[in-house]
Order: structure tokens, then C-alpha cells, then sequence
């Protein structure tokens, strides 16, 4: 072979390795990064698991101290009494059928029903979200492509955002059209449940380097072209 084809062989392979070696090494931190966000996500929903247990119980916990307290002033209610005025009280059901009977330790009863109402409303904010994940739950996600998507006043179909993301990113239209939404979304929601590490297609470089050898092998000069390309994506 010429030595100056052979040569600029030799830099081409070094600039090619080179280039391969970096983009391996930003795939493995990025991934890195992709696999820490998924485990703080799990680790936050875990958080939340735990918060709304110690929640309930806490409830739980209020309305007997609270009922053991009302059960020792008022004189008309004894303790079974007091935990079922408390709680149709605090859950804002409200029967009426109790009221309390002591003016002296009224203002008590007030704080205690106000405090107790707040943390009702948390709890049954809790319970809301507990409820609604209990009922999406094995269901399979279809007709994500009309999905409307609101951002402050305005909304966006799942589709349209898609699209117009690939365009952004100069994806190919092809690739676009045969994306299969529901697929996707399923495997992005893996991906944050911990499932799966990353949607990322890594690059098998070792494919790479077996074809760029048998490039230089075969014909002398069919390496300048990809050449041609790294220099010119290197000057953009």
C-alpha cells in the first residue's frame, strides 16, 4: 500500500477510535445518570409509601388522645363516644347527633378539631393518589397518541409533542411514524419504576472496528468519505 494512504489510514483509525472512545464514555454517563434518577425516583416513592403509612397512623393515634381528652370533660360522652364524635368530626361527615356540652373546655375542643382537620385533609390527599394508582393498576396503556397534555393553559396531543420533540432533535420521519407510542411510554415508565436502565441504544464499537478494518484492508481510499463526515461534523 502507499505509504501516504497508509498513513492517513493509521489517522484516520487513531480519530475514529478516538471519537468511538468518547462517545462510549459520555453513553456510560449518561446512562450513570439515567440509572441514579430512576433510583431517586423509586427511593421518593418509597418516601411517600412510608409517610403515608406513619400518616394513618398518626391519625389513628390523634383521634384516641383526642377522644380519651373529650371523654374526661364531657360529661355525656364516654370514650366509644368521643372516638365516634371525633371521627365524624374530623372526616368533615358531621352528623350532628353529638355535640359537645362544656363551655368551659370549649375553646379546647375547637383546636383540637381544627388541627385534626388539617391533617385529615393530608390523609385523604394520600388516599386519593393511593386510590388512583390502585385504579390504573395493570391496566395497559393504549391509545396514548390522543392524550392531551396541558402545559398552564394550553394542551398538546401526546402525538403532536412527540413529533415536533423528533423534529427539535432532526429525527428521521421515518423513524417517527413507526414509533410505536404505547410501546414507548410502557418502556420509559420501566425505565422510572427501575425496570430498565436506559432507552438508550448503546453503539457496538466492536462491530464498528471490524468494519473499518476490512475498510482499509479492501480498498485504499474507502475510508476517506466517513473521514470526509467526522471532519465535517467536528467543524459544525
Amino acid at each position: 500500500m502507499n505509504p501516504v494512504i497508509a498513513l492517513c489510514h493509521n489517522h484516520t483509525i487513531q480519530h475514529l477510535l478516538t471519537k468511538l472512545n468518547l462517545h462510549a464514555l459520555q453513553t456510560k454517563t449518561e446512562d450513570d445518570d439515567a440509572s441514579s434518577d430512576a433510583e431517586s425516583e423509586l427511593d421518593e416513592e418509597d418516601d411517600n409509601t412510608t409517610d403515608g403509612i406513619v400518616l394513618f397512623i398518626a391519625f389513628l393515634m390523634y383521634i384516641i388522645a383526642g377522644s380519651v381528652v373529650i371523654a374526661a370533660y364531657e360529661p355525656e360522652m364516654d370514650m366509644f363516644e368521643a372516638v365516634y364524635f371525633n371521627f365524624v368530626t374530623l372526616t368533615t361527615i358531621g352528623l350532628g347527633d353529638l355535640v359537645p356540652q362544656s363551655d368551659t373546655y370549649l375553646i379546647i375542643t375547637l383546636v383540637y378539631c381544627a388541627i385534626g382537620l388539617a391533617l385529615t385533609t393530608i390523609a385523604i390527599e394520600i388516599a386519593a393518589d393511593t386510590l388512583k394508582k390502585l385504579h390504573y393498576f395493570g391496566r395497559k396503556v393504549e391509545n396514548v397518541a390522543n392524550v392531551q397534555v396541558w402545559f398552564g393553559g394550553k394542551k398538546i396531543s401526546m402525538k403532536a409533542l412527540v413529533k415536533n420533540l423528533g423534529d427539535q432533535f432532526n429525527v428521521p420521519l421515518d423513524e417517527l411514524d413507526n414509533l410505536n407510542l404505547e410501546q414507548f411510554v410502557d418502556n420509559a415508565i420501566k425505565v422510572e419504576q427501575g425496570e430498565l436502565a436506559t432507552l438508550r441504544v448503546s453503539v457496538n464499537i466492536s462491530l464498528i472496528l471490524i468494519f473499518i478494518i476490512k475498510q482499509t484492508r479492501t480498498k485504499g481510499k474507502g475510508i476517506f468519505y466517513p473521514l470526509h463526515l467526522l471532519r465535517l461534523s467536528n467543524s459544525q
